[in-house]
């Protein structure tokens, strides 16, 4: 069985983190270690985190000074054990027990580096707004070419500049690390992660639920956050000009 790291950086998510990591000790696919990692959160999350780690051998909690998202997934992952590694944020969950065995399943009947999946935008109080990707099928299991599984993703809008709705081989993940000290992170990471992989995947399951809530690092409009999606659209630009072309 495929063990699964899945890395959870924490901070000021006290209201949402609870039902954020029940979703995934809740479920049905028990060979999975969760790491958690308290980014200098100044509320209550470093102790609901050791309670956690308390209550259940698979939570690992790292405590940290703040660095941002991208340092705290950094160190989580470098703790990872895991064949594989999937990112949750703390403010969002997964929405059905059954799911991660899903994808599993999926990882097992092809083998590949990174695993994209659908998701579910939701409000603050995580009810359902829409369902990304619907109607749109798994790819098919015969496309077996890099060129090809890039082109399906492609055709179909599928590959989106956002870390957590793929399970990733971990040594890739640690070749990839993000860059710290920035927002708008996953841009610049999903664009070297199509040049570090190999192989690419699409599940239609739909097993996670991004919350939108005012406050969150993308709902606010900063003069820095506006420069760093900035820089970070150019360095893909600047990546996929560079990279071979078959």
């Amino acid at each position: 069985m495929l063990k699964i790291s899945v890395v959870i950086p924490v901070y000021k998510v006290e209201m949402y983190l609870h039902q954020c990591v029940d979703s995934v000790l809740s479920q049905t696919y028990k060979n999975i270690e969760v790491i958690l990692v308290d980014d200098g959160s100044p509320d209550n999350c470093p102790h609901i985190c050791d309670q956690y780690a308390d209550a259940d051998a698979r939570v690992k909690v790292i405590h940290q000074t703040n660095g941002g998202l991208s340092a705290a997934r950094n160190a989580g992952v470098r703790r990872a054990s895991g064949e594989y590694v999937i990112f949750l944020d703390s403010d969002d969950f997964w929405n059905s027990p059954e799911i991660l065995k899903n994808l599993v399943c999926r990882l097992e009947k092809k083998s590949t580096d990174v695993l994209n999946f659908a998701y579910i935008r939701t409000d603050e109080l995580g009810n359902m707004i829409s369902e990304r990707f619907n109607g749109i099928d798994s790819m098919p299991l015969d496309v077996a070419g890099l060129e090809d599984q890039l082109a399906y993703l492609t055709r179909y809008s599928l590959y989106i500049a956002s870390a957590w709705n793929k399970i990733v081989r971990r040594e890739i993940v640690l070749e990839v690390p993000f860059e710290e000290g920035k927002t708008s992170e996953d841009i610049d990471w999903c664009a070297r992660l199509i040049c570090k992989a190999s192989s690419f995947d699409f599940a239609c399951e739909k097993l996670y639920c991004y919350r939108q809530r005012s406050g969150s690092i993308t709902q606010s409009f900063s003069e820095r956050n506006c420069m760093d999606l900035k820089d970070n659209i150019l360095k893909c630009i600047a990546i996929m000009s560079e990279a071979p072309q078959n």
